[in-house]
């Protein structure tokens, strides 16, 4: 196995007091002190395939840090392109309703419709067709969120149609930037159409970045040609697979391996890694062992813990996740924590619990609005460190997000955007006995019930009864 830290280092050594992974994966001169074979910085990818579902799991060490699944029985269509037809417009709410073959119209503003406006308002009215993206699947009461800004993702490129975007990943180092901005200055693009340099385009070649480009653009011309011929609602472009999907998108970490333990898809991963990957090679392993993957790895113990509404804070505390359709809550319990004054113990329980929130934050793919209640703290100073540690635990996200600072009543808000589908996460249902509302009605509450009940009967001359306990 490479290490996870890339460095030429000579000899490793432990990791400095108080520095985490973190500390390490942003700080170069640090990795390099650390060495190459560390354990605890070992990006490794663990693929478990069975008839019903397969389950990735992303491992830092012995710590699990990302995690989603595909089931077979559940169809993903978040990334998916449909032709789609206006049902109708709402002006009030600066949107519009598009039929793209779900049972619930998608909901898209009028801004992420490419659509000359006037005055104002776009020039869009009900019947006109057009072809949307979707970007988040339907969750309770609530349609589907879909966009008519089309992005496709390669290799190295994205390609954005309808816009004249010219970017960059803000994770490639300032060092490669330049030469990526010079390749993508070179590039034969038409008119109309932007693309986005990927992390994993750091150290790929221009012939590489180009033939990618190149692939996307027949795509995406593919697309429009059956957009015109095809009839409303259709779907016109599904996702790669997602096994592929899934190891495309974590390439640019890096990562240092990939553990599967199905033969069928080890073949099909090392093709596809022989046909993209040029000198940085990720490892690709076939798992043989007596003991399932995820077990022998210690993943299945720490997945089995994603569904518990209470975390434990280590040496004391915890936090308690609800959610909730309009947003998610967290609450942070100083519970038993020792040692030092009552400030002291505050600040330290929330620095603790800025850590394991982005850590779950993460692992559970939280999105929308999510408010953290945090432990009072007095001085300003405090806050702002916690606020400090909650933004760098969170720089391991992938996904878009926005953190505010704590306000006076000590809650802090944040907004994150789902990377994966619902399907994609535990497969929870609602409790049948409290109907997901994790309570329960009390005893005395049901026997009151009961005795109402009774009452109620005798009184319609339906039998008797001596006395009611």
């Amino acid at each position: 196995m490479q290490s996870f830290l890339r460095s030429n280092s000579c000899q490793s050594r432990p990791l400095d007091a108080g520095q985490g992974l973190l500390y390490y994966e942003y700080n170069p001169c640090a990795r390099a002190r650390a060495g190459q074979k560390d354990h605890r910085f070992m990006a490794v990818l663990l693929i478990n395939k069975t008839e019903d579902e397969t389950r990735f799991a992303l491992m830092r060490g012995d710590s699990l840090c990302e995690y989603s699944v595909e089931r077979t029985d559940r169809e993903e269509i978040i990334g998916n392109i449909y032709l789609a037809r206006v049902e109708r417009v709402d002006e009030r709410h600066n949107a519009c309703f598009v039929d793209f073959g779900s049972d619930r119209d998608g909901f898209c503003t009028f801004g992420d419709l490419p659509v000359p406006f006037d005055s104002g308002k776009p020039r869009i009215r009900r019947g006109d067709t057009i072809i949307i993206q979707v970007e988040r699947e339907a969750v309770g009461s609530k349609g589907a969120s879909v966009t008519g800004y089309v992005s496709l993702a390669g290799q190295y490129v994205v390609l954005t149609p309808d816009t004249e975007t010219a970017g960059i990943s803000r994770k490639v180092p300032d060092a490669e930037r330049k030469r990526l901005a010079e390749i993508r200055d070179s590039l034969n693009i038409p008119d109309g159409i932007g693309i986005i340099m990927r992390t994993a385009a750091s150290g790929a070649t221009k012939t590489a970045i180009t033939n990618d480009l190149k692939r996307l653009i027949r795509t995406w011309k593919a697309i429009q040609k059956e957009g015109k011929a095809s009839k409303i609602p259709t779907l016109l472009y599904r996702e790669t697979d997602p096994v592929i999907q899934v190891v495309r998108d974590l390439l640019g970490l890096p990562l240092d391996e990939v553990v599967v333990d199905d033969p069928s898809t080890h073949d099909k991963l090392k093709q596809y890694l022989g046909q993209v990957q040029g000198r940085k090679k990720t490892n690709l392993r076939l798992h043989r062992g007596r003991n399932p993957l995820f077990e022998e790895t210690g993943a299945e113990s720490q997945i089995s813990q994603l569904s518990d509404r209470q975390v434990e804070l280590p040496g004391g505390g915890s936090i308690v996740i609800d959610r909730t359709e309009a947003l998610i809550a967290i609450d942070v319990n100083s519970g038993r924590t020792k040692g030092g004054q009552a400030e002291e113990v505050r600040l330290k329980t929330n620095l603790k619990a800025a850590e394991a929130i982005a850590r779950q934050v993460i692992l559970r793919d939280l999105g929308g609005i999510i408010v953290v209640d945090f432990i009072d703290l007095l001085k300003t100073g405090d806050r702002r460190k916690v606020e400090k540690q909650l933004k760098a635990s969170m720089r391991l996200d992938r996904s878009q997000h926005r953190i505010q600072s704590i306000g006076p009543n000590g809650t802090l808000e944040m907004t994150r955007k789902r990377q994966r589908s619902v399907a994609g996460q535990l497969d929870l249902v609602p409790c049948p006995t409290c109907g997901g509302r994790g309570t329960v009605v009390a005893s005395r509450t049901v026997a009151a019930d009961v005795r109402r009940r009774l009452e109620a009967r005798l009184r319609q001359g339906m039998g008797w009864v001596q006395e009611i306990r």
